[in-house]
């Protein structure tokens, strides 16, 4: 299991695709979000993640939901020209590789509504690792109408979507993460979709840390739950539990399959650079 399918994971066309007739697949609506609890929900554990289970993705789908995105791009990276001096200017003269990452099905700008969230990697050529490989792009459709999209920069994951403020709309937990020199950290927001932009509602901290690849010999994982509390005037607060525990990683030739470690280094440290 990875951060793709849990923390805050990742065609063979022309080298540049025009807008299709038809968008992605109309789905049926989806039931207004219940109204958020007044009693503590955990909304996230690194020690034992789980989120929101994804939408099912198809290659076609993925052919449509870029298409709809992106006037060109390329489909593999050895058509990249390279000659981008930053991010947005890769992003304007089309020299990219997007992939979508995952699908996520909810109400996210109206209430009551089968609306698709798609994440998708914009593999800007020449992005390097520090840049996470790469913007990123959430783009809300609801049948084959583009609702809103926004650009969002660093390495960005969906890792559940629930309606915390009992108003029928989603909001986003999400991880951003970063892998270096044998270290992981991921970091997570709360976050909506509002008015063309992602809004940070709710900074989450440091959710998960390890340093189990390094040369020192203190190696440890930290984890982190947080619970939402909800007033019965609505008012939110947020309670972070940590527990720091002796690397479970690396003392044998792979990670123990669902730890937090195994998914961060497997999406952070070995994600590899646009296809």
């Amino acid at each position: 299991m990875n951060l793709r399918s849990a923390v805050f994971s990742l065609l063979a066309m022309s080298s540049c695709a025009p807008h299709p007739a038809d968008g992605p697949s109309a789905k049926a609506p989806v039931a207004a979000p219940a109204a958020a609890e007044s009693g503590p929900t955990v909304v996230y554990d690194s020690a034992h993640p789980t989120g929101v289970v994804r939408h099912a993705l198809s290659a076609a789908e993925e052919a449509k939901v870029l298409n709809r995105l992106f006037p060109s791009f390329h489909t593999n990276a050895s058509q990249c020209k390279g000659s981008g001096t930053s991010l947005a200017a890769s992003r304007a003269a089309g020299d990219i590789v997007p992939s979508v990452e995952s699908g996520t099905d909810g109400a996210f700008t109206a209430k009551g509504t089968g609306q698709v969230l798609y994440n998708v990697l914009v593999g800007e050529c020449g992005a390097s690792h520090a840049e996470n490989w790469g913007s990123h792009e959430l783009a809300v459709f609801e049948g084959d109408t583009l609702v809103m999209r926004a650009n969002v920069e660093g390495g960005l994951t969906v890792f559940d979507r629930l309606d915390l403020e009992g108003d029928g709309l989603h909001e986003l937990v999400l991880e951003r993460g970063f892998s270096n020199m044998g270290e992981t950290i991921v970091t997570g927001q709360i976050a909506r979709l509002a008015n063309g932009k992602l809004q940070v509602l709710k900074e989450l901290g440091t959710l998960y840390e390890e340093n189990c690849a390094t040369m020192i010999s203190a190696k440890r994982e930290q984890t982190t739950s947080v619970t939402v509390l909800r007033a019965g005037d609505g008012t939110i607060s947020y309670k972070s539990a940590v527990r720091t525990v002796d690397c479970r990683l690396f003392t044998t030739s792979s990670a123990p399959c669902g730890t937090a470690s195994a998914r961060s280094r497997d999406h952070w440290d070995r994600r590899s650079p646009p296809r």
